[in-house]
Parts: C-alpha cells; structure tokens; sequence
C-alpha cells in the first residue's frame, strides 16, 4: 500500500453483503484514496475477491488473533482497522492501547461496553437503568437455572423465546408453545436442558411481534449523527431485503443508547413490537450491521461517514430517505 493512500483493515468478510461494503468505499468520491485489506478465518472468504488486498487470520477469539492483526497493520501501513464480527470488535477493543500506540485507529468504544453488548443478559441489566421496556425475561447460567426459568414461563402458558445470551444471529434460537408441554413437563425439561447444555448462558424471553427492524446508528462522542431505520422484509432473514422507513419511536431509543454508553463509530441494534405496537429493543451489536450496506444503496453513505470520522473530517449533511424498499441481492449489485 502507498504512503498517500489511506489504509483500511475490514475483518469478517466472508459475510454475504461484504463485496458491497468494499465497493461502495472504493468506489467513494469523498474519499479517492482508500486502499481495503480484507481479512478472515475462511481461506476464500468472499471479501477476497473484492479487496485490494487479503489475509487469512485465526478465529476472533484465538490468543494469536491480535498477534496477527497487529502483525497485518504494520505490513500494509493500516491507519484504520474496522471489526464487522462480535468477537472481532471485542477482543480488538480490549487491546486498544496495543493500536493506539501504533497511531491506528479502531472503530469500536471501550471494551467495558462492547462486553456488555456481546452478552444480551448484560445488556437487558443495563437497558434496565434506562427505563427501556423491555420483553418479560430471566437469564440462567446453569443447568438448574434454566429448568427452574422454564418452569416459570411455562405457567404463563404463552410462547417465550430461548437463545444463547452471546451467539449471531439466530443460531439456537427455539421459539416455545406451551400448550400440550405441561403434561409431559420433566420429560421435556430433560430434552431441552440435554439440547442446551453447552449454550450457557442463555436467556429467556417472552414472544414478540413481528416485523423487525434493524437500527444503523453512527455516533460521535455520545452524540447521534445518523440513524437509519430498516423494516426487514423476511423478519428472520436481515440480507432478504428491507424498507428504509423513519420510525420516530426507534430513532429516539437509538439517542438514548447513543448518549448512555457514550458511543462512537458505527454500531446496529435490533427491534420487535409487543402486543400494543410499541417498539421493543432486544439486541444490541457490537459493531456494525452485516446488511448497512442497504442503507447506503438508499443514499445514506454511513460507510464513508465513518471514515470522515477517522479522519476528523466534517460530514455533509444530507436528507435520511423514507419508504425506498431495498432487495439486497438485486438493488446492490450494482454497486
């Protein structure tokens, strides 16, 4: 990489709306002089195949990640480094100082809050203090725990939700009807706690409503600089497309995180609505969204702000747009 260029280290490509990431960055007229090293566990991630340059590393949790990643910045001259996994943004933002030292910097907030976004029982204590309305849930960290929290949603006789309190996704996720369980109650606790022995922690909540939105927030220094809100098309399918629409309700949630955990960067959240329509937050992530390239096909350049950011450039301001639908597979592949 050039001494004038800027250099940029995006972690996880292998995700299926990375090359739009990478192009949309590319392809900036703010910012002409980007050069994107792409870096992943997968040997052929995707993000390969649209970089300038890639590199191989060891999973996000791995003792040699940092080691690699360090090693990775001083040979391509990164000035900036940009976690786009969980664990990725974690680790990173818990060897700060290692970076800073070397005059690079990475897109993710003191390592104490993005822990507690890493670990949705952490997260639902903390919304607590904020007054958030959250769904009816309880967190159970053993065997014993989690029977005796199923036992508990089980008399509600209303259909509660089971994920692991750190995971992606929707993996484990196991939606529970009640009815017909009861009768054959231990048996089913046994078949359950069997299928999530190895999930610990987990949390437990009650069932929310459809449909889901997806919530870009870029922030400054605890201040909201942009929120973009993104109603999925497919509830449980974030790349399946989406409708860029404002909702007032979820945007003024997004201030109050953005102010309560002094954010900066850019970071995604996720919300469902409870019997009344009300919007209820039920994750907070770590980093940005795998699907914010949407809202840069519908005119919202979140990527290149965020590079502003790095720079201490000012943001142009520009008009958020509302009802655009965007099919992520079809609109963005022409980016």
């Amino acid at each position: 990489m050039g001494n004038k260029s800027y250099n940029i280290l995006l972690t996880c490509s292998g995700g299926g709306l990375t090359p739009y990431l990478i192009n949309s960055l590319k392809k900036s007229n703010r910012h002409k002089n980007l050069k994107i090293l792409s870096v992943d566990y997968k040997e052929n991630a995707i993000g390969k195949y649209f970089s300038d340059f890639f590199e191989q590393v060891p999973y996000g949790k791995s003792r040699k990640y940092i080691t690699k990643i360090l090693y990775l910045c001083k040979k391509y001259k990164i000035h900036l480094v940009i976690p786009t996994s969980d664990e990725e943004a974690v680790n990173i933002s818990k060897n700060r100082e290692k970076f800073e030292k070397k005059n690079i910097k990475i897109t993710c907030v003191d390592h104490k809050i993005l822990k507690i976004f890493s670990n949705k029982i952490l997260t639902y204590k903390s919304l607590t203090e904020l007054n958030f309305t959250l769904p009816s849930w309880s967190g159970a960290n053993n065997h014993d725990e989690f029977k005796k929290e199923i036992s508990k949603f089980l008399k509600k006789n209303r259909k509660f939700v089971i994920k692991p309190a750190s995971s992606r996704g929707s993996r484990k996720v196991k939606i529970i009807n009640p009815k017909g369980v009861l009768k054959n109650k231990k048996k089913f606790l046994d078949l359950l706690s069997n299928e999530y022995k190895n999930s610990y922690p987990l949390i437990i909540s009650s069932m929310l409503r459809n449909p889901v939105y997806d919530l870009d927030l870029l922030a400054w220094k605890g201040k909201l600089i942009t929120a973009v809100t993104r109603r999925r098309l497919i509830p449980e399918d974030p790349n399946g497309g989406h409708i860029v629409e404002k909702n007032k309700k979820i945007i003024n949630f997004g201030k109050k995180i953005v102010k309560h955990f002094n954010l900066s960067w850019l970071y995604d959240c996720d919300f469902m609505f409870d019997n009344k329509q009300n919007p209820i937050l039920i994750e907070i992530n770590p980093r940005m969204s795998g699907s914010a390239s949407v809202s840069i096909e519908a005119g919202v350049p979140l990527f290149e702000d965020l590079i502003s950011l790095a720079m201490n450039k000012k943001i142009p301001k520009y008009k958020i747009p509302n009802k655009q639908k965007i099919i992520s597979f079809k609109n963005l592949s022409k980016i």
